[in-house]
């Protein structure tokens, strides 16, 4: 280190023109001359002193060779090492965060553990005077650094006043706050898509918060990590639980949970029918049934018969025998079907209307002689399924030619013989 010398001479005798100066120290020998100002005024500048003790010695001689002297006492000595271990400068801790503070002092001309240490932050003060120990290692934790950017200045001075400062920056981060977190639907089934939703974390420090996604299916950790579930991923039974983690770049916030059951998907109904479609009132019907479940679950099937026009239940198999005595053309036949996985059960119905049952002629027979003078008359015999009244309608005939249309024709001479 370069040190300066000041001093001053004066001669009452003899102008500074006329006076001569020398530096010297006891250890060292001659420093060196140095030129007087107009006002006695002497300057000199020296950075090869060694390391001890000096006794330095300023010396003026007058144009007759004359002297006079002063002394100063001036220790030179070797500065504090620092090496400094951690943290690094610029390193990034969360508040509340434990920071070791570690370094490593040495000096050449006395005991490290004899240095004196001062550790200081610019916002929060003195953080540590703690000496080192007998090889110069010094250590110790902080958790409570306020949240900004500091700059640590760790300074060492040995017992000569010489100092050492090593100065770095690190800062202290806040960590956003948690985030509210909902997952929809809240009442979930196999055929829903999950969706995640995060809001409201803050960040004391103003940094923008993102979040992140993590699913848990029964507990374990997925490699999901988007915000949804789709319907595919998802069995009836499964906690799935979303997790969401607000982060400022820097840090993590504290995570959030939600989870919910994948509760059972009731079975779908796609189509029910009545076969034969306008039957009559003694054909018989069949109820067909198209189900599926989403879930997977074997299903069973119910059915009941009504006749939707007389309130009347008629029978509770997948297909029904109608009767005309308890149907009749235009009723109205429902079918009714209950289809269940055991947890759910859905119903359909379908409809279908009775058409007329056209009579059925059981016989026809000519009553009489056909002969000139003779009645004939036509015995009829039929019936009706649909138990309607029936109506008869005649026509006779000869030879294809229409003789009458009632029940009974009278031969008269007009009708010849064949």
């Amino acid at each position: 280190e370069t040190v300066l010398f000041t001093g001053q001479i004066q001669d009452l005798e003899a102008g500074p023109e006329e006076l001569s100066v020398q530096w010297s120290s006891d250890k060292d020998g001659d420093l060196g001359a140095a030129s007087i100002s107009s006002n006695g005024d002497v300057y000199l500048s020296t950075s090869e002193l060694s390391a001890n003790t000096h006794t330095i010695t300023f010396t003026g001689v007058d144009d007759v060779g004359e002297t006079c002297s002063a002394i100063i006492f001036l220790t030179v000595g070797s500065a504090p090492i620092i090496t400094l271990n951690s943290p690094s400068d610029g390193d990034v801790f969360q508040t509340d965060e434990s920071i070791i503070f570690s370094a490593l002092v040495t000096d050449d001309d006395e005991l490290s553990s004899q240095l004196s240490i001062s550790w200081a932050s610019d916002i929060d003060g003195e953080l540590s005077t703690q000496a080192s120990d007998s090889n110069g290692n010094i250590s110790f934790t902080i958790n409570n650094l306020s949240a900004n950017t500091h700059t640590i200045m760790l300074t060492v001075t040995d017992g000569t006043g010489l100092t050492t400062t090593n100065t770095f920056s690190l800062v202290i981060n806040t960590a956003p706050t948690a985030p509210s977190v909902t997952v929809s639907p809240s009442v979930a089934k196999t055929a829903d898509n999950l969706l995640v939703t995060a809001t409201g974390s803050t960040d004391a420090d103003g940094d923008a918060v993102n979040y992140t996604y993590q699913w848990l299916q029964n507990g374990a950790l997925t490699s999901n990590a988007t915000i949804s579930i789709s319907p595919s991923q998802t069995t009836k039974g499964d906690l799935w639980t979303a997790r969401v983690t607000p982060s400022d770049g820097t840090h993590d916030g504290p995570y959030v949970e939600v989870s919910l059951l994948i509760e059972n998907t009731a079975p779908v109904i796609s189509n029910t029918a009545i076969a034969p479609n306008s039957p009559s009132s003694s054909e018989l019907l069949t109820c067909s049934v198209t189900s599926s479940d989403a879930d997977s679950d074997p299903l069973s099937t119910m059915y009941t018969w009504s006749n939707e026009t007389t309130g009347q239940t008629l029978g509770s198999n997948s297909t029904l025998q109608l009767n005309p005595s308890s149907s009749s053309a235009n009723d109205i036949i429902k079918c009714t079907v209950l289809v269940s996985d055991g947890l759910d059960t859905v119903t359909a119905s379908a409809l279908t209307t009775i058409g007329n049952t056209a009579p059925v002629l059981s016989s026809v027979s000519i009553l009489g002689t056909p002969e000139i003078g003779q009645t004939l008359s036509c015995s009829v015999v039929g019936t009706d399924a649909d138990g309607d009244a029936l109506s008869t309608t005649y026509s006779w005939l000869i030879n294809g030619q229409v003789l009458g249309t009632a029940s009974s024709i009278t031969l008269d001479s007009s009708f010849s013989s064949p």
